[in-house]
Protein backbone atom coordinates (compact mmCIF):
# COMPACT_ATOMS: atom_id res chain seq x y z
CA UNK A 1 0.00 0.00 0.00
CA UNK A 2 1.22 3.47 -0.83
CA UNK A 3 2.04 5.69 2.14
CA UNK A 4 3.74 9.04 2.67
CA UNK A 5 5.15 8.04 6.09
CA UNK A 6 8.14 5.89 7.03
CA UNK A 7 7.11 4.73 10.51
CA UNK A 8 9.81 2.37 11.81
CA UNK A 9 7.34 -0.15 13.28
CA UNK A 10 4.88 -0.38 10.36
CA UNK A 11 3.62 -3.94 9.81
CA UNK A 12 3.10 -3.12 6.11
CA UNK A 13 6.68 -1.96 5.60
CA UNK A 14 7.73 -4.87 3.38
CA UNK A 15 4.56 -4.64 1.29
CA UNK A 16 4.36 -0.91 0.52
CA UNK A 17 4.03 -0.07 -3.17
CA UNK A 18 3.37 3.17 -5.03
CA UNK A 19 0.20 2.03 -6.72
CA UNK A 20 -3.20 3.66 -7.13
CA UNK A 21 -6.45 1.86 -7.77
CA UNK A 22 -7.41 1.64 -11.44
CA UNK A 23 -10.89 2.27 -12.82
CA UNK A 24 -11.15 -1.46 -13.65
CA UNK A 25 -10.75 -2.29 -9.95
CA UNK A 26 -13.19 0.45 -8.96
CA UNK A 27 -15.82 -0.96 -11.32
CA UNK A 28 -15.21 -4.52 -10.11
CA UNK A 29 -15.77 -3.38 -6.51
CA UNK A 30 -18.99 -1.63 -7.54
CA UNK A 31 -20.25 -4.79 -9.29
CA UNK A 32 -19.49 -6.83 -6.17
CA UNK A 33 -21.29 -4.39 -3.87
CA UNK A 34 -24.29 -4.05 -6.18
CA UNK A 35 -24.68 -7.84 -6.12
CA UNK A 36 -24.71 -7.65 -2.32
CA UNK A 37 -26.70 -4.41 -1.93
CA UNK A 38 -29.42 -6.12 0.11
CA UNK A 39 -26.87 -6.85 2.83
CA UNK A 40 -25.51 -4.41 5.39
CA UNK A 41 -22.44 -2.84 3.76
CA UNK A 42 -19.70 -1.07 5.70
CA UNK A 43 -16.59 0.38 4.05
CA UNK A 44 -13.38 1.36 5.83
CA UNK A 45 -11.02 3.47 3.73
CA UNK A 46 -7.59 2.26 4.76
CA UNK A 47 -4.01 2.14 3.51
CA UNK A 48 -1.14 2.82 3.43
CA UNK A 49 -2.57 6.30 3.47
CA UNK A 50 -6.04 6.46 1.86
CA UNK A 51 -5.97 10.22 1.25
CA UNK A 52 -3.09 9.78 -1.19
CA UNK A 53 -5.73 8.58 -3.63
CA UNK A 54 -8.83 10.46 -2.58
CA UNK A 55 -9.90 10.53 -6.25
CA UNK A 56 -10.69 6.81 -6.04
CA UNK A 57 -12.68 7.28 -2.83
CA UNK A 58 -14.71 10.01 -4.53
CA UNK A 59 -15.23 7.89 -7.67
CA UNK A 60 -16.43 4.81 -5.78
CA UNK A 61 -18.75 6.94 -3.65
CA UNK A 62 -20.37 8.54 -6.72
CA UNK A 63 -20.81 5.16 -8.43
CA UNK A 64 -22.40 3.63 -5.33
CA UNK A 65 -24.83 6.54 -5.16
CA UNK A 66 -25.72 6.07 -8.84
CA UNK A 67 -26.44 2.39 -8.13
CA UNK A 68 -28.50 3.29 -5.02
CA UNK A 69 -26.30 1.16 -2.76
CA UNK A 70 -26.81 1.98 0.92
CA UNK A 71 -23.67 1.75 3.02
CA UNK A 72 -21.76 3.31 5.90
CA UNK A 73 -18.12 4.34 5.74
CA UNK A 74 -15.26 5.45 7.96
CA UNK A 75 -11.59 6.20 7.44
CA UNK A 76 -8.27 5.40 9.11
CA UNK A 77 -5.66 8.01 8.20
CA UNK A 78 -2.33 9.35 9.40
CA UNK A 79 -3.93 12.82 9.31
CA UNK A 80 -1.20 14.50 7.28
CA UNK A 81 -3.28 15.24 4.17
CA UNK A 82 -6.34 16.92 5.67
CA UNK A 83 -6.02 19.95 3.40
CA UNK A 84 -8.91 22.04 2.05
CA UNK A 85 -9.24 19.94 -1.11
CA UNK A 86 -9.47 16.67 0.84
CA UNK A 87 -11.96 18.11 3.30
CA UNK A 88 -14.18 19.42 0.51
CA UNK A 89 -14.42 15.84 -0.77
CA UNK A 90 -14.84 14.32 2.71
CA UNK A 91 -17.90 16.52 3.25
CA UNK A 92 -19.55 14.91 0.20
CA UNK A 93 -18.91 11.22 0.84
CA UNK A 94 -20.84 10.43 4.04
CA UNK A 95 -17.91 9.56 6.33
CA UNK A 96 -19.31 8.57 9.74
CA UNK A 97 -16.04 9.08 11.60
CA UNK A 98 -12.33 9.47 11.00
CA UNK A 99 -9.63 7.74 13.01
CA UNK A 100 -6.27 9.49 13.12
CA UNK A 101 -3.18 7.65 14.30
CA UNK A 102 -0.87 9.50 16.68
CA UNK A 103 1.89 8.29 18.99
CA UNK A 104 1.97 11.10 21.52
CA UNK A 105 2.88 14.75 21.86
CA UNK A 106 5.16 16.47 19.37
CA UNK A 107 8.63 15.24 20.33
CA UNK A 108 7.73 11.55 20.66
CA UNK A 109 5.23 11.53 17.81
CA UNK A 110 7.70 13.15 15.40
CA UNK A 111 10.38 10.62 16.34
CA UNK A 112 8.09 7.72 15.40
CA UNK A 113 5.69 8.95 12.71
CA UNK A 114 7.52 10.95 10.07
CA UNK A 115 7.56 11.59 6.34
CA UNK A 116 10.00 9.87 3.98
CA UNK A 117 12.19 12.96 4.28
CA UNK A 118 12.44 12.46 8.05
CA UNK A 119 10.31 15.54 8.76
CA UNK A 120 7.92 15.17 11.68
CA UNK A 121 4.15 15.21 11.17
CA UNK A 122 2.66 16.45 14.47
CA UNK A 123 2.05 20.11 13.58
CA UNK A 124 0.60 19.23 10.17
CA UNK A 125 -1.81 16.76 11.77
CA UNK A 126 -3.00 19.27 14.37
CA UNK A 127 -3.59 21.85 11.62
CA UNK A 128 -5.62 19.27 9.70
CA UNK A 129 -7.69 18.44 12.79
CA UNK A 130 -8.48 22.13 13.29
CA UNK A 131 -9.56 22.38 9.65
CA UNK A 132 -11.69 19.24 9.95
CA UNK A 133 -13.38 20.58 13.08
CA UNK A 134 -14.16 23.99 11.59
CA UNK A 135 -15.34 22.82 8.17
CA UNK A 136 -17.18 19.54 8.90
CA UNK A 137 -19.20 17.78 11.59
CA UNK A 138 -17.29 14.49 11.23
CA UNK A 139 -16.40 12.92 14.62
CA UNK A 140 -12.69 12.28 15.19
CA UNK A 141 -11.04 9.46 17.10
CA UNK A 142 -7.36 9.83 17.94
CA UNK A 143 -5.84 6.36 18.26
CA UNK A 144 -2.61 6.23 20.26
CA UNK A 145 -0.42 3.14 19.90
CA UNK A 146 1.25 2.51 23.28
CA UNK A 147 4.36 0.43 23.91
CA UNK A 148 7.18 0.50 26.49
CA UNK A 149 8.85 3.49 24.83
CA UNK A 150 5.91 5.92 24.88
CA UNK A 151 3.73 4.71 27.77
CA UNK A 152 3.33 8.27 29.16
CA UNK A 153 2.18 9.75 25.88
CA UNK A 154 -1.55 8.92 26.02
CA UNK A 155 -1.97 10.99 29.17
CA UNK A 156 0.21 13.82 27.79
CA UNK A 157 -1.81 13.89 24.59
CA UNK A 158 -5.02 13.96 26.65
CA UNK A 159 -3.79 17.07 28.45
CA UNK A 160 -2.82 18.66 25.13
CA UNK A 161 -6.20 17.98 23.48
CA UNK A 162 -8.15 19.08 26.59
CA UNK A 163 -6.27 22.39 26.46
CA UNK A 164 -6.29 22.84 22.68
CA UNK A 165 -9.86 21.62 21.96
CA UNK A 166 -11.79 21.87 25.28
CA UNK A 167 -15.32 22.13 23.94
CA UNK A 168 -14.87 19.43 21.27
CA UNK A 169 -13.41 17.07 23.88
CA UNK A 170 -16.24 17.76 26.32
CA UNK A 171 -18.84 17.13 23.61
CA UNK A 172 -16.90 14.01 22.48
CA UNK A 173 -16.53 15.38 18.99
CA UNK A 174 -12.93 14.32 19.57
CA UNK A 175 -12.17 11.16 21.55
CA UNK A 176 -8.78 9.74 22.48
CA UNK A 177 -8.35 5.99 22.63
CA UNK A 178 -5.25 3.84 22.97
CA UNK A 179 -4.27 0.39 21.87
CA UNK A 180 -1.52 -1.64 23.49
CA UNK A 181 1.18 -2.88 21.14
CA UNK A 182 1.67 -6.55 21.99
CA UNK A 183 4.16 -9.06 20.66
CA UNK A 184 1.94 -10.72 18.09
CA UNK A 185 2.75 -12.55 14.88
CA UNK A 186 6.48 -12.19 15.62
CA UNK A 187 6.06 -8.41 15.51
CA UNK A 188 8.40 -7.38 18.35
CA UNK A 189 11.73 -6.75 16.64
CA UNK A 190 12.79 -3.94 19.02
CA UNK A 191 11.80 -5.36 22.42
CA UNK A 192 9.28 -2.56 22.97
CA UNK A 193 6.00 -4.51 22.99
CA UNK A 194 4.04 -5.04 26.20
CA UNK A 195 3.30 -8.39 27.81
CA UNK A 196 0.19 -9.16 29.86
CA UNK A 197 1.61 -7.78 33.11
CA UNK A 198 2.77 -4.60 31.38
CA UNK A 199 -0.75 -4.22 29.96
CA UNK A 200 -2.37 -4.62 33.38
CA UNK A 201 0.04 -2.16 34.99
CA UNK A 202 -0.75 0.33 32.24
CA UNK A 203 -4.51 -0.02 32.75
CA UNK A 204 -4.05 0.66 36.47
CA UNK A 205 -1.92 3.70 35.65
CA UNK A 206 -4.62 5.17 33.40
CA UNK A 207 -7.37 4.31 35.89
CA UNK A 208 -5.63 6.41 38.54
CA UNK A 209 -5.24 9.47 36.32
CA UNK A 210 -7.22 12.58 37.25
CA UNK A 211 -7.61 13.83 33.69
CA UNK A 212 -10.91 14.65 31.99
CA UNK A 213 -12.10 12.67 28.96
CA UNK A 214 -9.78 9.71 29.47
CA UNK A 215 -10.73 6.20 28.45
CA UNK A 216 -12.11 4.57 31.59
CA UNK A 217 -11.40 1.06 32.82
CA UNK A 218 -13.92 -1.25 31.19
CA UNK A 219 -14.96 -4.87 30.94
CA UNK A 220 -14.67 -6.58 27.56
CA UNK A 221 -17.70 -7.36 25.43
CA UNK A 222 -18.52 -10.78 24.08
CA UNK A 223 -15.96 -11.42 21.35
CA UNK A 224 -17.02 -11.05 17.72
CA UNK A 225 -15.16 -12.84 14.93
CA UNK A 226 -12.35 -10.78 13.44
CA UNK A 227 -12.32 -10.20 9.68
CA UNK A 228 -10.07 -13.24 9.14
CA UNK A 229 -12.81 -15.67 10.11
CA UNK A 230 -15.87 -13.53 9.41
CA UNK A 231 -18.17 -14.21 6.47
CA UNK A 232 -18.27 -11.41 3.90
CA UNK A 233 -15.43 -9.26 5.28
CA UNK A 234 -12.54 -8.55 2.92
CA UNK A 235 -9.62 -6.20 2.36
CA UNK A 236 -9.24 -5.22 -1.31
CA UNK A 237 -6.00 -3.70 -2.58
CA UNK A 238 -5.55 -1.16 -5.42
CA UNK A 239 -4.64 -3.97 -7.85
CA UNK A 240 -7.77 -5.94 -6.95
CA UNK A 241 -6.22 -8.62 -4.75
CA UNK A 242 -8.51 -9.85 -1.96
CA UNK A 243 -7.27 -10.60 1.57
CA UNK A 244 -8.87 -11.79 4.80
CA UNK A 245 -6.55 -9.90 7.15
CA UNK A 246 -5.01 -6.44 6.95
CA UNK A 247 -1.70 -7.92 8.14
CA UNK A 248 -1.62 -9.95 4.91
CA UNK A 249 -2.34 -7.01 2.61
CA UNK A 250 0.27 -6.73 -0.14
CA UNK A 251 1.58 -10.27 0.37
CA UNK A 252 0.29 -12.04 -2.73
CA UNK A 253 1.04 -15.43 -1.20
CA UNK A 254 -1.78 -14.69 1.24
CA UNK A 255 -4.29 -13.43 -1.34
CA UNK A 256 -7.52 -15.45 -1.50
CA UNK A 257 -8.65 -14.07 -4.87
CA UNK A 258 -8.99 -11.12 -7.22
CA UNK A 259 -11.96 -8.78 -7.49
CA UNK A 260 -11.45 -8.10 -11.23
CA UNK A 261 -11.46 -11.82 -12.04
CA UNK A 262 -14.43 -12.25 -9.68
CA UNK A 263 -12.67 -15.28 -8.25
CA UNK A 264 -12.01 -16.49 -4.73
CA UNK A 265 -10.08 -19.63 -3.80
CA UNK A 266 -12.47 -21.70 -1.69
CA UNK A 267 -9.51 -23.68 -0.36
CA UNK A 268 -7.75 -20.55 0.91
CA UNK A 269 -11.00 -19.04 2.18
CA UNK A 270 -11.94 -22.17 4.12
CA UNK A 271 -8.49 -22.30 5.72
CA UNK A 272 -9.25 -18.91 7.30
CA UNK A 273 -12.16 -20.46 9.16
CA UNK A 274 -10.79 -23.86 10.09
CA UNK A 275 -6.99 -23.69 10.45
CA UNK A 276 -5.97 -23.95 14.13
CA UNK A 277 -9.62 -23.77 15.18
CA UNK A 278 -9.89 -22.85 18.86
CA UNK A 279 -13.07 -24.91 19.16
CA UNK A 280 -10.94 -28.00 18.60
CA UNK A 281 -8.65 -27.08 21.50
CA UNK A 282 -9.66 -28.53 24.86
CA UNK A 283 -7.84 -25.81 26.80
CA UNK A 284 -9.85 -23.16 24.97
CA UNK A 285 -13.15 -24.99 25.40
CA UNK A 286 -12.64 -25.20 29.17
CA UNK A 287 -11.37 -21.62 29.53
CA UNK A 288 -13.71 -19.29 31.47
CA UNK A 289 -12.76 -16.24 29.36
CA UNK A 290 -13.43 -17.88 25.97
CA UNK A 291 -16.60 -15.76 25.41
CA UNK A 292 -14.58 -12.51 25.63
CA UNK A 293 -11.44 -13.91 24.00
CA UNK A 294 -12.95 -15.76 21.05
CA UNK A 295 -9.83 -17.89 20.74
CA UNK A 296 -7.42 -15.02 20.21
CA UNK A 297 -5.85 -13.93 16.93
CA UNK A 298 -6.11 -16.69 14.29
CA UNK A 299 -2.70 -15.71 12.89
CA UNK A 300 -1.12 -16.20 16.30
CA UNK A 301 -2.83 -19.56 16.53
CA UNK A 302 -1.47 -20.62 13.14
CA UNK A 303 2.06 -19.61 14.15
CA UNK A 304 1.57 -21.45 17.41
CA UNK A 305 0.20 -24.50 15.55
CA UNK A 306 -2.97 -24.38 17.61
CA UNK A 307 -1.26 -24.62 20.99
CA UNK A 308 -2.73 -21.19 21.83
CA UNK A 309 -0.11 -19.82 24.22
CA UNK A 310 0.82 -16.62 22.37
CA UNK A 311 -2.82 -16.18 21.37
CA UNK A 312 -4.18 -16.53 24.91
CA UNK A 313 -6.07 -13.47 26.05
CA UNK A 314 -4.80 -10.94 28.57
CA UNK A 315 -8.07 -11.50 30.40
CA UNK A 316 -7.24 -15.15 31.10
CA UNK A 317 -4.73 -14.11 33.74
CA UNK A 318 -5.97 -10.66 34.73
CA UNK A 319 -9.76 -10.39 34.57
CA UNK A 320 -10.11 -11.08 38.30
CA UNK A 321 -7.69 -8.23 39.06
CA UNK A 322 -9.60 -5.88 36.75
CA UNK A 323 -12.90 -6.78 38.40
CA UNK A 324 -11.42 -5.95 41.81
CA UNK A 325 -10.57 -2.45 40.53
CA UNK A 326 -13.89 -1.72 38.83
CA UNK A 327 -16.02 1.01 40.38
CA UNK A 328 -19.38 -0.68 39.80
Amino acid sequence: MNCNFSCSYCFEAGNKRKINMTEDVEDAIIRFLVKNKEKKISIIWFGGEPLLNIRTIENITKKLEMEHVNYSSSMITNGSLLNSHAIDILKKISIEFIQISMDGTKTIHDSRRYFHSGKGSFNIIISGIKRLLSETSIPITIQVAIDKTNFQEYEKLLVFFNQEFPSQMKKKRIQLNYNIVKDRTNFDTQGSCMNHQDYFDYLMRIDELKINNKRNLFLPDIASPCMYNSVGTYAITPDGEIFKCIEHVGNKNKSIGNIIKESISLERLSSCFFTANHLENSECIDCPVLPVCGGGCPLDREIDQGVNKVACSFYKTHIDKILSQMKL
